[in-house]
């Protein structure tokens, strides 16, 4: 049976780590070659490097982190080791970050209208860029609405 409430902290970060592996996935089919129009080739390349940078930073550095505070709630032991005083600063970054590829994805919505601009050789192209938009943009409201807020209120009842 379905349990009712809140998805436990650690139980969204394995979600959002599946979810960002998909939107990797993705990402990779776009690398932009000479088919590409010149106006989109470089915010498809922007695009790219801006998603795997954050995912990376937010995987390697962040999430081990939200993983630690979740676990320390869960099971009592004092507050782990972490290298931040607090985990407000470095969630502020990561949604801050969150602002770039989705500037750049509106850059490339425009330009495509609507991701609806017919390109010879690239409509599998144009379908996947509104599958990645979807998908950042679910990765951003797990993130910013839901997992850090929820870690953040563990942390301070761990102080």
């Amino acid at each position: 049976m379905p349990t009712t409430g809140p998805v436990s902290p650690i139980r969204l970060m394995d979600a959002l780590a599946d979810a960002d592996d998909r939107l990797v996935a993705r990402l990779a089919t776009l690398r932009p070659t000479e088919a590409w129009p010149p106006d989109l080739a470089p915010l498809v390349t922007q695009l790219i490097d801006q998603v795997t940078t954050h995912l990376h930073r937010e995987r390697h550095l962040l999430l081990p982190c939200l993983r630690d505070v979740a676990q320390a709630a869960a099971t009592g032991i004092p507050h782990p080791r972490c290298p931040y005083p607090t985990l407000a600063h470095p969630m502020r970054v990561m949604e801050e970050e969150h602002q770039a590829p989705l500037a750049t994805l509106r850059q490339l919505h425009d330009r495509t209208t609507g991701y609806a601009r017919p390109l010879d050789g690239l409509a599998g192209a144009l379908t996947t860029l509104r599958e990645v938009d979807a998908a950042l943009r679910e990765h951003v409201r797990m993130a910013d609405h839901e997992l850090f807020p929820r870690v953040l209120d563990l942390e301070a009842g761990l102080a």
